[in-house]
């Protein structure tokens, strides 16, 4: 029966670190998390090559120059590899953590217009007033909200 009490408690206690471990991942360099009264992670402890940031509850990477980013796409195993001053085209720098992050891609698709999906040229497309995307087809003018892309106004003229 002890056996059955110690082997219960001890898959609950890694299950508790595993879940906690699991937390974590979503701030660069973290080792361990707790979970704050607004029920958000908070970074306890970060990596020996991180610097914890309490206030910002973030992990600053430390072993780059000043004004250099570490790009872990780049680092071959030597202690100054990864340190560059620009990131590569497919992240961007993160000035709190030193770190050049992926960028974020965007996961929701929105369905098209009818009007946006014909066969017909668009002849030229571009921003009016900030506020609208304007199309222009042949023999047309196509007038769009610029926050959900819905069609506002369909302009018919005729060509010469």
């Amino acid at each position: 029966m002890m056996i059955k009490y110690i082997t219960v408690k001890v898959i609950l206690f890694l299950v508790i670190q595993l879940k906690a471990k699991e937390l974590c991942t979503e701030i660069e360099g973290c080792l361990s998390c707790t979970n704050n009264a607004n029920n958000q992670n908070q970074c306890t402890q970060c990596d020996m090559d991180y610097q914890l940031d309490q206030k910002q509850n973030v992990c600053i990477y430390i072993k780059c120059n000043n004004y250099q980013f570490y790009d872990k796409n780049q680092h071959d195993g030597t202690q100054e590899s990864g340190c560059v001053a620009i990131c590569d085209s497919s992240t961007q720098q993160d000035d709190k953590t030193s770190l050049c992050k992926t960028q974020l891609r965007c996961n929701s698709q929105r369905p098209s217009q009818k009007i946006m999906q014909e066969t017909v040229i668009t002849k030229d497309f571009f921003i009016y007033q900030s506020d609208y995307y304007v199309a222009q087809k042949e023999g047309s003018l196509f007038v769009y909200n610029r926050t959900d892309v819905s069609l506002i106004k369909t302009i018919l003229f005729m060509m010469n």
